[in-house]
């Protein structure tokens, strides 16, 4: 399987059958296993819920990932890191809740166009780079979520003639 996105996984089986999922930059081999893989934003993490993951990335390393651990790429920096997981917090998505911690407000509004599908512009310079921790749940009104980040962050934004929002 191939995976551009995010997906969760709870697999069972044997240990003879083996599933493997690619993305654009590492293989993941899997048995009996559950976890989350998210390929948003620049970025690749892998998060191990249950059981172990053997994972191969295109530039050569091999990683046996344990529970309780996420594999981050970040393709900015083209860094590798290992880092502990909130169980809650890494499949909340799947309930319709996105947390970010520490999170460029380009990044947040990508997953803001996806969930509500609207297109987001940036006016200023800089100001998607500002970096921003909290939640928000998709049952929320967009307008909500984005009064929040304006107050949050200092920003200004508008809804053009054509429904596009930018931010300033």
């Amino acid at each position: 399987m191939y995976l551009d996105g995010e997906g969760h996984f709870n697999l069972k089986g044997s240990h003879e059958q083996k599933t493997i999922l690619k993305t654009s930059i590492a293989e993941i081999t899997a048995d009996e296993n559950v976890f989350n893989v998210s390929t948003y934003e620049n970025n690749l993490s892998i998060a191990c819920l249950d059981g172990c993951l053997s994972i191969n990335t295109k530039d050569g390393h091999q990683i046996r990932l344990n529970p309780g651990l996420a594999l981050n790429y970040n393709f900015d920096n083209k860094c590798w890191s290992t880092d502990k997981i909130n169980r809650e917090t890494v499949t909340s998505w799947l309930h319709g809740t996105y947390y970010m911690k520490e999170e460029k407000l380009g990044n947040i509004c990508k997953r803001i166009e996806r969930t509500y599908n609207v297109k987001i512009h940036f006016d200023c310079d800089g100001c998607s780079e500002r970096r921003f921790s909290g939640h928000f749940k998709k049952a929320e009104p967009i307008s909500v979520i984005l009064k929040d980040l304006s107050l949050a962050g200092g920003l200004g934004y508008f809804y053009d003639s054509e429904g596009l929002i930018h931010w300033r």
